[in-house]
């Protein structure tokens, strides 16, 4: 029996997927190829510094046409923060998606172009700074120009 991630990896296509927002929008990733790039957070119930960061760096966030993404399996008071500061919080309260990236029981982060190719893929307690997701994001500007 095998013990292999299965989980997306860097350089392949980003799996649609499909879930409802806090304020009960639907979100299908799909939507976004061919438009934004996308930073997607599986919190795995953790409290993640990174999502302040990257709060309080939305102007680069949007000049570098990218769109944040909490991914959670259940509603909490920071979670709503989250939202109200501009993150779409999605809830994924049976985990398949968060199974699917392999983030299940651990956070993990998914950086993608804006046509759903990931450019980087973290998993794990140690996930990139606000910096570093920035820095994932200029360099697909530099390469995909529109």
């Amino acid at each position: 029996m095998s013990t292999a991630q299965s989980y997306p990896l860097v350089d392949q296509m980003i799996p649609d997927f499909r879930l409802e927002s806090l304020d009960g929008r639907e979100f299908r990733m799909a939507n976004f190829r061919g438009h934004r790039n996308l930073v997607l957070v599986f919190t795995a119930g953790a409290t993640l510094p990174l999502v302040a960061e990257l709060a309080s760096r939305t102007e680069e966030l949007e000049q570098e046409n990218a769109r944040v993404f909490l991914i959670a399996a259940a509603r909490s008071e920071r979670l709503e923060a989250a939202n109200a500061a501009g993150f779409p919080v999605l809830l994924d309260a049976d985990r398949k998606v968060s199974r699917r990236f392999g983030a299940e029981n651990a956070p993990a982060l998914y950086v993608t172009d804006q046509y759903g190719e990931i450019y980087s893929a973290h998993h794990g307690a140690r996930l990139p700074s606000a910096d570093e997701v920035l820095s994932s994001l200029r360099h697909i500007s530099a390469a995909c120009p529109e």
